[in-house]
């Protein structure tokens, strides 16, 4: 990351109308996809089994976390760890899930898998289909992390005008709000860089 602010900053990719099956039952469901460290900074609970890690993620294993309403509507009954789901017929092994009642913040996003992108996009500062996900370093406040987001943005247009022409002028804001993940009051943010939405960081 480029900011000092950050203890991680993540791409999110997120796919809606996936079509999602198991042997027993079959859903369309919001997808998202992200790096291990994801879970942490959503404050994402395990159940059962695990969320994808470093490894998954360098040897592009195709595994998937999933929500305990989307195990149950995927699954009755039946164990689901260990089972193959099917996501647009790509089949995906289930690593974890979720515990019941947990609510994550985005209730309409009930399955994770890694993230896997082309070099080729990641090199084209023309897509904007990410967004952002990262959490604050302890100490740090809102007023100094939109010092270092005004910062890089200035930096990042300054420095490629060619690609961002069409964005001169454009401004970064860390609104806080309120984690209802963990129902407690916890210091959230909300950037939004162009026209790349950005997901909400916490601190």
């Amino acid at each position: 990351t480029q900011s000092p602010s950050c203890q991680y900053v993540l791409p999110e990719l997120r796919r809606s109308n996936v079509n999602v099956r198991s042997q027993y039952n079959s859903a369309t469901l919001e997808v998202t996809a992200s790096l291990p460290p994801f879970a942490y900074i959503r404050s994402i609970s395990v159940a059962q089994g695990r969320f994808y890690n470093w490894n998954d993620q360098a040897r592009a294993h195709r595994v998937a976390f999933l929500g305990s309403d989307v195990r149950k509507q995927l699954f009755a009954s039946h164990e689901a760890v260990g089972k193959t789901v099917y996501l647009n017929d790509i089949p995906y092994t289930v690593i974890g899930v979720m515990p019941a009642g947990f609510k994550f913040f985005e209730s309409d996003v009930r399955l994770w898998v890694p993230l896997a992108l082309d070099p080729q996009d990641l090199a084209s500062r023309g897509n904007h289909y990410l967004k952002v996900v990262g959490r604050l370093k302890p100490g740090v406040t809102l007023d100094q992390a939109q010092a270092d987001v005004d910062r890089i943005s200035t930096t990042i247009h300054a420095d490629n005008p060619d690609s961002y022409e069409e964005a001169a002028g454009y401004t970064v804001t860390l609104p806080p709000r309120q984690d209802q993940l963990t129902q407690r009051a916890r210091t959230t943010l909300a950037p939004r860089l162009g026209t790349a939405a950005c997901v909400p960081i916490l601190r």
